[in-house]
């Protein structure tokens, strides 16, 4: 298991995008928000070099699978004459033949096989754990999902968890604030991640010495 400074723990959005544009996109100029989703790749270019323990779950694996799964599915409805409108109702209709399920198991084992990510087994689910995630969808109004890795991070001891969502964002870090656990565990955009390595670089630089002549 390699660890670098802290271990982070990535939102499924940063890991699609990241996805998306290594494996998939031939062609990234259609993409919405395209600055906004290369800084997914930035960020986990940047981890991948540096060693950082970067925690991954089942819950990603779910995630991407789905998303990918929809994905292979919609190309087939337009392939058949289906207005994009109508895919949510008629998905069900269509089938993923067993090329398309391996390329969809594919995208997370590729994710899991990376040197620097570590895709834990959730053996520490406690009542603890279970009354947080309570907390959070109810009052605070997180979707299920977003609970679930924000508890695996806390679980895991991460530092960060890094998020292209800013509604999750917002509402995780009040739920972390009024818990008294923000000291432990912060949720950060990834602009404000890669923002931060770049201030530690900066001080680092300056208080590089130069020896003399």
């Amino acid at each position: 298991m390699l660890k670098g400074s802290y271990s982070l723990y990535l939102d499924t959005n940063i890991w699609i995008d990241y996805l998306w544009f290594k494996k998939v996109a031939l062609d990234t100029k259609f993409i919405r928000d395209t600055r906004k989703r290369q800084l997914s790749v930035e960020l986990i270019t940047f981890l991948s070099e540096k060693n950082y323990r970067v925690v991954t779950s089942l819950f990603h694996n779910t995630e991407i699978s789905t998303w990918f799964r929809d994905w292979l599915l919609f190309k087939q409805a337009l392939s058949k004459g289906f207005h994009f409108g109508d895919f949510q109702r008629y998905k069900r209709s269509f089938k993923l033949s067993e090329k398309e399920r391996e390329e969809v198991s594919s995208y997370y084992s590729w994710i899991s096989d990376l040197p620097f990510v570590d895709s834990v087994q959730l053996k520490n689910l406690n009542e603890k754990a279970l009354d947080a995630f309570f907390i959070l969808t109810t009052d605070y109004g997180v979707w299920y999902m977003d609970a679930l890795h924000l508890i695996v991070a806390m679980i895991e001891g991460c530092r960060y968890l890094i998020t292209g969502d800013l509604d999750f964002k917002d509402k995780a870090n009040q739920f972390l604030k009024d818990e008294g656990l923000i000291q432990n565990i912060k949720i950060l955009s990834t602009k404000e991640f890669l923002n931060i390595i770049a201030k530690s670089r900066s001080r680092k630089s300056k208080d590089v010495k130069v020896a003399p002549k």
